[in-house]
């Protein structure tokens, strides 16, 4: 005859406990029905970080704000082109001016570059930001021709020359507003 160990109970107050810890963990979990649960809100930042990344947007879009305005004035783009990089009332003064440039039959042969720039002012807030930089632009690689392929560009011109830049931006990008010579050697 073979005989199995009677089986042995739980206490009927300990199976009621472990029952009620259970219900307790698992509501906490749920919401009570008839609540929505809510959602987190991401906290705002602002446009850029720090000074140096808003400079470092301003100089990116001066750097391709100098070859679509070489593109432009060489008669290879568009003059729309410069919507991409230039915002505020003077989008519109450049593009009539370039619209004249090209229709006198006058172009521009090579881009100019930047030695460097520096940031002169920043104001910069969770939804704008505007930035004043000096910017070294170098000029030596760039003529002006007319229509019969002459240079238009004096031997005396200076190939250095300083600019006083404002970009102004948000959300959707940042844009050259403004451009004024400061200085004709950097």
């Amino acid at each position: 005859m073979h005989l199995t160990p009677p089986r042995q109970r739980a206490p009927r107050g300990a199976l009621a406990a472990a029952l009620c810890l259970t219900a307790a963990l698992l509501s906490a979990c749920v919401p009570p029905s008839g609540q929505p649960t809510p959602t987190p809100t991401p906290t705002r930042t602002a446009l850029y970080a720090s000074d140096e990344e808003a400079l470092a947007a301003a100089e990116a879009v001066y750097r391709e704000y100098l070859e679509v305005s070489a593109a432009v004035l060489g008669g290879y783009a568009p003059v729309e082109h410069l919507d991409e990089v230039l915002a505020g009332p003077w989008l519109e003064s450049e593009k009539s001016s370039a619209v004249a440039f090209v229709e006198s039959g006058n172009r521009i042969v090579g881009v100019s570059i930047f030695r460097y720039i520096e940031l002169k002012s920043s104001k910069i807030s969770r939804d704008k930001a505007t930035i004043v930089a000096l910017v070294c632009e170098d000029i030596s690689a760039v003529d002006v021709l007319d229509s019969s392929g002459n240079s238009l560009v004096s031997p005396d011109r200076y190939d250095l020359t300083l600019m006083e830049v404002e970009f102004s931006g948000d959300r959707h990008g940042i844009f050259v507003t403004s451009r004024e010579l400061r200085d004709t050697s950097c």
